[in-house]
């Protein structure tokens, strides 16, 4: 009997412990449409990753709108903005911190 009470004494604070970590996620979403600082035209095939996540890669569409879904952990006070890549050949690279529906590339010809 005294063993069944030590082990729910040890199993109910990590129970909880793991609620509360587990539920610290938080789901992150950014779109907008990216476009060529010339032209003001879309761009297709902009790769769009966060800067912790380069293997999760989203792309923009034939009219340049681009859609990045993301899950942040950890023991914060508030769901974090996702700081965003955009790579494309033919324009330099965009590093977008702060959350902005346009963004607007250079060619890098």
């Amino acid at each position: 009997m005294l063993s069944v009470i030590i082990r729910n004494k040890i199993k109910i604070p990590l129970c909880i412990l793991s609620c509360i970590i587990t539920s610290c996620d938080c789901g992150q979403f950014r779109e907008g449409i990216i476009i060529d600082s010339e032209t003001e035209l879309g761009i297709e095939n902009v790769a769009v990753f966060k800067n912790t996540r380069p293997e999760q890669v989203y792309y923009s569409n034939q009219s340049g709108y681009y859609e990045w879904h993301g899950i942040s952990g950890g023991l914060l006070p508030k769901c974090p903005e996702p700081k965003l890549y955009f790579i494309h050949p033919d324009y330099d690279t965009i590093f977008a911190p702060e959350n902005t529906s346009v963004v607007r590339m250079e060619g890098n010809k």
